[in-house]
């Protein structure tokens, strides 16, 4: 009996695994344009790219100004050694302040969704779903 199994060739699964890898990447950058990334910089590189980007958190106190969606890829790693101990802090505020507010605004919109369907009498599965693993989160 002869094997009559399917196998693609090497080429066509070489290329399927790279779109497996590749599309989500592209589908992710095309649907959150605003969500800009940082580098890892250290210190002061990300304090020169956060004031290239006119992250100021005195204009944004003052309300002059709204906090840049600007996400550091990763923590700099010479944080620690950054003096004085005051522009240590503030880079740390700057670094944190948009994940905090990207959270936030996150939690609102599930709080917002759950409000709108608990309200109703009837719901799809698939909201009956979302619902049960926000509960569960």
């Amino acid at each position: 009996m002869s094997d009559r199994s399917f196998k693609l060739p090497e080429a066509v699964a070489g290329v399927l695994a790279a779109l497996v890898l590749i599309v989500p990447m592209v589908l992710a950058f095309a649907l959150v344009p605003e969500r800009n990334v940082v580098g890892a910089l250290g210190a002061e590189g990300l304090e020169t790219q956060f004031r290239d980007h006119g992250y100021d958190l005195d204009r944004i106190a003052d309300g002059r100004a709204t906090v840049p969606r600007l996400f550091a890829s990763q923590f700099p790693t010479d944080l620690p050694e950054l003096d004085p101990a005051a522009r240590r802090k503030l880079l740390f505020a700057k670094i944190m302040l948009p994940l905090i507010l990207n959270e936030n605004e996150r939690i609102n919109a599930n709080r917002a969704r759950a409000g709108r369907l608990i309200g109703r009498a009837h719901r799809a599965r698939a909201e009956v779903r979302w619902l049960r693993r926000l509960a569960a989160d």
